[in-house]
């Protein structure tokens, strides 16, 4: 907004300021023995001296307001406010808020404006603020910007950020107009972006990369099927074969071993006193008894599972609906 030109043009702009915040209003009011006192008035002020705190605060407040000095002029309606309310302190603080681009901090306080209850016998310059506040508010939601924050290769654990705010991914967010930077951190992986918005109510799509991570296609799952199956198949195949060479070795060493008995030994019957001499002989036929067992059905067992893979593999077609393959059976539901 561009200042007025100094002068008499500048002293009737003051005045019709003046008259617009009602601050005539405010003080006949405290005079009438109706005062509107604000929640940060000081305890034992009379309505007089707080209108009158106010009415000072308002013209410096309109002052500052004329020469584009947003930030001064808020604080001195704000003071005013606290001096004593009026909702044209609130409107004036609010467009304050709008001329230096904090607009979501400036609909905020049109909108309290806006839903302030007024009483019957409240000035009418109060009625025409909420008017005002009204159709400015409506204008000023049409131009504040958003951003939405879309992710690529992030997890369900993603946290993702515009400034130090935390939101959610693909959520509208309102904000500022301005520089502001969105981020996104999920385990070790992050990745940051500067965005900057304008007062245009335009909505700003940013998307965050994050590393991806490789998984393996269902085609090459079931490409490495078949192959695990022959493996399994022609693993187990082997150590059954050797489970059972090695269980006929065994078997022939014990015929041999019957002869390598002591002479008192009977039918396979050994007494206490040649314990040690029995076991020095059987005693490694039956680790090689032990092994050859476990070579044999662990190696049927690995072969099962191979053969089960490839009977599912092969029947891994077209499955009809309300059906699945189950080896050389189908489950119909």
């Amino acid at each position: 907004m561009e200042p007025p030109r100094a002068g008499a043009r500048g002293v009737l702009a003051r005045r019709r300021l003046l008259s617009r915040l009602g601050l005539v209003a405010i003080v006949g009011m405290a005079q009438l023995g109706s005062p509107a006192p604000a929640f940060g008035q000081a305890a034992g002020a009379t309505p007089q001296s707080a209108s009158a705190q106010a009415i000072a605060l308002g013209e410096q407040g309109i002052s500052l307001f004329e020469q584009g000095r947003w930030q001064e002029a808020l604080q001195r309606f704000e003071s005013a406010e606290a001096a004593y309310h009026s909702p044209v302190f609130v409107l004036f603080a609010a467009r304050c808020l709008r001329n230096f681009g904090q607009l979501l901090e400036a609909a905020t306080a049109f909108a309290r404006v806006e839903r302030e209850p007024l009483a019957p016998t409240a000035p009418v310059q109060w009625a025409k603020a909420q008017r005002e506040a009204r159709a400015e508010h409506a204008a000023l939601a049409r131009t504040i910007p958003s951003v939405v924050v879309l992710l690529e290769n992030a997890s369900p654990r993603a946290v993702v950020r515009v400034d130090a705010r935390r939101i959610e991914a693909g959520q509208r967010v309102e904000l500022n107009p301005g520089v502001h930077r969105v981020s996104v951190v999920d385990g070790a992986s992050s990745d940051s972006r500067g965005v900057t918005l304008t007062a245009s109510g335009a909505v700003t799509r940013v998307t965050l990369h994050l590393p991806s991570v490789a998984v393996p296609s269902r085609r090459a799952l079931d490409a490495g099927a078949p192959w695990l199956g022959w493996a399994l198949l022609g693993t187990g195949a082997a150590a059954s074969i050797a489970g059972v060479v090695l269980g006929g070795v065994t078997l022939s060493a014990a015929s041999t071993a019957r002869s390598e008995l002591p002479e008192l030994c009977q039918a396979m019957i050994c007494p206490v006193s040649r314990r040690a001499q029995v076991e020095a002989v059987i005693g490694p036929l039956e680790d090689r008894a032990f092994a050859a067992g476990a070579l044999l059905i662990g190696g049927v067992a690995t072969a099962a599972v191979g053969v089960l893979i490839l009977a599912l593999e092969g029947n891994a077609g077209p499955a009809v609906a309300g059906s699945r393959p189950w080896g050389p059976f189908e489950l119909r539901f």
